[in-house]
């Protein structure tokens, strides 16, 4: 089951201004993010010192606002769900580097961006993983799947012609990264030992082989013809409510 919604905020909008439905144990949040209009102004009341201090490390202007417009919609949603001013958000940094909240709030959020869209994925667990790839041209992407693939995963793709062959790949590449950030490893946890299929629909994955080692529930979450998306929960979901946010910064 899936809903679907639209929240749209203006230029420097109240940071508490975000107001998400109620999130239930075992539901996901899927949000899909505009990044495209606007740019935060140093004074907008969303963001942190951190934030612009992170995003003053991208080389290029483009990918400096795309960051800070991801992490001021990251920052008002999760405002919305705490009841906090946005830039309060306690944003910090767990194990190999995935942001999460400090102190005990009993929300897990995890944010992916590319190109001029970003997902975030917010439930009630900590163990929750985001991924979204825009759909260009990459390298040869057979080789690339050689690389990252379980041999079961390069069987199927070996099945796909050349047009669909892009889109399939995306699909097992994103539901792979999803589960391996909820796992919270990273790519620390080679990409070819997590089998997640090249299919859309819910999957439920096994972790480490033994009985008892656990398992992870990914998705793959609609974007669009451009975008491919998927959202994973470690020990599983029962609801994915997909949301839009139309994150305009402040511009001039």
């Amino acid at each position: 089951m899936k809903a679907t919604g639209t929240i749209v905020f203006g230029v420097h909008p109240d940071p508490r201004a975000v107001a998400p439905p109620a999130l239930a144990a075992g539901e996901v949040h899927a949000w899909r993010l505009d990044l495209s209009r606007g740019c935060p102004l140093e004074e907008d009341p969303a963001l942190h010192a951190d934030d612009w201090y992170r995003a003053n490390r991208f080389a290029f202007e483009r990918d400096r606002k795309r960051f800070l417009l991801a992490r001021r919609a990251l920052r008002c949603v999760l405002a919305g769900y705490l009841g906090l001013p946005a830039r309060r958000v306690p944003i910090t940094f767990g194990h190999h580097g995935k942001p999460l909240l400090a102190g005990a709030h009993g929300l897990g959020f995890n944010l992916s961006h590319s190109g001029d869209l970003g997902l975030l994925a917010v439930c009630r667990a900590a163990h929750v993983g985001a991924d979204v790839e825009e759909v260009v041209p990459r390298g040869t992407v057979r080789e690339l799947a050689r690389s990252v693939c379980s041999a079961e995963e390069q069987q199927s793709l070996d099945d796909v012609d050349e047009t669909g062959l892009l889109a399939a790949f995306l699909t097992c590449w994103t539901r792979k990264e999803a589960v391996l950030k909820a796992l919270g490893t990273g790519l620390v946890l080679e990409p070819s030992r997590v089998n997640v299929g090249i299919l859309t629909a819910r999957g439920r994955v096994a972790i480490g082989g033994e009985p008892g080692d656990g398992f992870v529930v990914v998705e793959s979450i609609t974007c669009d013809d451009q975008f491919i998306g998927a959202v994973a929960v470690a020990g599983g979901m029962s609801v994915t409510r997909v949301l839009e946010l139309n994150a305009l910064g402040a511009s001039a």
